[in-house]
């Protein structure tokens, strides 16, 4: 079992933005390392990387989610009824283009995009069951389980006659199972292993200005807004500008930390640390990574990790999944 050490949610939340002349130094050597671990998955055009799980989403060729219905509007605060988008005002998520009725939907699903957005991809819920990816009619749906579910419905099949009928209970363990298989993403993440404060990741800095050098090339992390917060998949996330927070939508799970938002070497050491913002490097991947301050007299962390990175990254990452192994198991115990 790993010991769990984090700071307090002040300290965690907000650090000063003044820096010494060393940490500037700091910042732009550790800027233009970051730069060299960056590979071609963020090396892409304008737009920035792609998320992943875009591939197994259901979209027409330009994108386009739900057939240009807003996602907001069939669940109770949006109006609780499919309702068409306006091509004119749309949020990327993942890939995906959704479009949304009126601005303050489109502003609900910015701040909750996981929420919102139609579980298994898209596709019909009841195929899922069935090991099958089916298109939908985006005006058969149902809300179970905080869920958005839609359906095929036509004139050989209504799916969602049929998933009520046979039940939740039996047909839902077995669409999350197939939609597992292929995009490897539960419906719910426990954040009980991941590193935050209350929720809030990373200790409110932005993720996308890991990512992002300044003008002399240097990577600085910056202190997030929380008026530009989005919570993805039970954490939250803050950011500095409306544009880093939009790249974030476009690919959340390229611009999560990795291994939880842990100090790798702590993880590889049997302990879950906080790290301290402001110490970073990058996977071979192109993911941030964050360390602790070192102990007086240790090597430094970063150092340390760039010099034998593709042997710790195999390390760090069977580390987590112990510490989040072992979080499961003493929480299903209880």
């Amino acid at each position: 079992m790993l010991t769990r050490t984090v700071r307090s949610t002040a300290d965690a939340v907000r650090r000063t933005p003044a820096r010494s002349a060393t940490r500037t130094a700091t910042a732009l050597l550790l800027g233009f390392t970051a730069l060299a671990a960056l590979t071609t998955a963020h090396a892409q055009d304008r737009e920035g990387p792609v998320d992943p799980v875009r591939e197994h989403l259901n979209l027409a060729k330009d994108g386009l989610a739900l057939d240009g219905y807003d996602p907001v509007a069939y669940f109770p605060e949006g109006g609780g009824e499919p309702k068409k988008g306006a091509k004119t005002r749309t949020v990327e998520y993942r890939g995906a283009t959704y479009r949304f009725a009126n601005d303050a939907n489109r502003e609900r699903f910015r701040a909750e995009p996981s929420r919102f957005a139609p579980a298994f991809g898209g596709w019909c819920a009841y195929a899922m069951a069935s090991d099958d990816r089916v298109e939908i009619d985006p005006e058969s749906f149902l809300i179970e389980d905080g869920s958005l579910l839609v359906f095929f419905d036509g004139f050989f099949a209504d799916t969602r006659k049929s998933w009520k009928k046979e039940g939740p209970e039996k047909l839902r363990p077995k669409a999350d199972g197939f939609w597992n298989s292929f995009a490897d993403e539960p419906r719910h993440r426990d954040t009980l292993g991941y590193a935050h404060a209350d929720g809030l990741a990373l200790g409110g800095y932005d993720p996308v200005a890991y990512f992002e050098p300044n003008e002399i090339g240097a990577i600085v992390p910056l202190a997030g807004d929380a008026k530009l917060a989005v919570t993805e998949r039970g954490l939250t996330y803050r950011f500095a500008s409306a544009a880093n927070r939009d790249a974030f939508l476009r690919a959340p799970s390229v611009y999560e930390p990795a291994f939880g938002g842990w100090d790798p070497l702590r993880l590889i050491a049997g302990e879950a640390v906080a790290p301290d913002p402001d110490r970073f490097a990058h996977t071979a991947a192109g993911r941030v990574v964050l360390f602790a301050a070192p102990a007086d007299g240790a090597a430094d962390p970063v150092e340390a990790w760039n010099a034998d990175r593709s042997a710790l990254e195999s390390k760090a990452a069977a580390a987590f999944a112990k510490h989040v192994a072992d979080l499961e198991k003493e929480q299903a115990g209880r």
